[in-house]
């Protein structure tokens, strides 16, 4: 990711190139490792919508310069938790 100082020209197993990955995978474990603990191990509702929330917040924290940088779409979401093996309900 050129934001964030890394560069790398790999297609991912999961089809994203490097231009389409917002954050790298350690970021993403976080994020998910926060969800697992706060949410999934304490049978909690989580929706879409919470997860867009708390990703957004991840990046506006991670890079305040890009601010913008980053929109938690429903194809990035898709991809996220089908990595992670995360399922909502609506």
């Amino acid at each position: 990711w050129v934001n964030n100082g890394k560069q790398n020209n790999v297609i991912t197993d999961d089809g994203r190139g490097i231009d389409n990955r917002s954050f790298t995978e350690e970021e993403e474990r976080e994020l998910y490792e926060y969800i697992r603990d706060l949410f999934i191990n304490h049978n909690l509702f989580i929706d879409d919508e919470c997860i867009k929330i708390m990703a957004k917040k991840k990046w506006d924290t991670k890079y305040p310069e890009y601010k913008d940088g980053f929109k938690a779409s429903n194809g990035w979401l898709y991809i996220f938790k089908k990595i992670w093996r995360i399922s909502t309900r609506t």
